[in-house]
């Protein structure tokens, strides 16, 4: 059994990068002791690169728990959303107003009724089975990807 905020902050990152960012990631688990983190969503860098889009899917974990990553977002040692944040608002070079976009961006998208019917899916079956990769996603997802403009054959 893995842990109910754990499973939803990894759902929201998820349903973030399908909604957001326009892709399935490759991975999503919530099983990760061994390396110090109790969950990761993995990104297929192959064909994306790092976008405004995976900022705020990134912004979307936090917010599913109430927590909202503050203006400037700082890099630190623990290399959690803070500082994924921090180094993708360096990288992209936006501005405060840029950044407080995607953060209400990313809590419209917590509030879509679509976007909730998935992140609800994801979790659920993170709660049972600790890791999904793309094609489990895919899978338990169809009835959304295209809402999404998501394509239905793996494309990542």
């Amino acid at each position: 059994m893995t842990d109910h905020t754990t499973t939803t902050h990894e759902a929201a990152h998820v349903v973030g990068d399908i909604a957001a960012a326009g892709w399935v990631p490759l991975e999503v688990r919530a099983d990760r002791p061994d390396l110090g983190v109790s969950g990761r969503t993995t990104a297929n860098w192959s064909n994306h690169s790092p976008d405004y889009g995976y900022l705020v899917a990134t912004l979307m974990g936090p917010l599913s728990e109430g927590e909202v990553i503050a203006w400037p977002p700082s890099k630190n040692d623990e290399k959690n959303d803070e500082h994924i944040a921090a180094v993708l608002v360096e990288h992209l070079d936006l501005t405060e107003h840029q950044y407080k976009f995607a953060l209400a961006l990313a809590a419209h998208l917590l509030d879509d009724p679509d976007v909730k019917a998935a992140h609800a899916l994801i979790a659920q079956a993170l709660s049972r089975v600790p890791v999904l990769t793309a094609a489990q996603l895919r899978k338990l997802l169809a009835p959304y990807l295209e809402h999404f403009d998501i394509q239905p054959s793996p494309q990542e």
